[in-house]
């Protein structure tokens, strides 16, 4: 097997049909670049337009994000019990889930996932703001990929 490189492009079909004529070789054919997307199987990934925009397919062959990477989403609320979140959601290691008490010292009881500045509680999510909004915007941060289930 013998690989040729052509410099000029314009001229490639022609120098594969002359190689293709000659008694010694077998079979010629372009060397294509192989270009992979990572595209995911999350069930409403069709849905999101956007991404082949931003060449989000592309950019996920080379990092998928990291925990290390911390986002504060000021909107709605989140439900951080939402299947394309929950394995995101940020946790203060610094307070004790439950015990009513303000262990970090920040000024919030029990702010394991975060605060609510308006209500000035730990309760990240309210029935109050019923439009999602909140958790629609960190999904486009931080949904769970090829969970099979909702966005990317």
């Amino acid at each position: 097997m013998e690989l040729f490189e052509i410099l000029d492009d314009s001229k490639l079909e022609d120098i594969i049909e002359e190689f293709k004529n000659h008694p010694d070789v077998e079979y010629a054919q372009p060397n294509y670049e192989l270009k992979t997307s990572s595209v995911p199987n999350d069930s409403r990934y069709s849905e999101q337009g956007a991404l082949n925009k931003i060449s989000a397919s592309e950019a996920w062959n080379i990092t998928k994000g990291s925990n290390d990477v911390i986002a504060a989403v000021l909107d709605t609320g989140i439900d951080i019990n939402h299947e394309d979140l929950k394995n995101s959601i940020w946790l203060n290691t610094k307070e004790i889930p439950g015990n009513g008490l303000d262990d970090d010292n920040n000024g919030y009881v029990d702010d394991v996932n975060g605060i609510n500045v308006i209500d000035k509680t730990a309760a990240v999510f309210s029935s109050v703001y019923e439009d999602y909004h909140g958790t629609a915007v960190t999904g486009i941060i931080a949904a769970e990929q090829n969970n099979s289930a909702g966005i990317s």
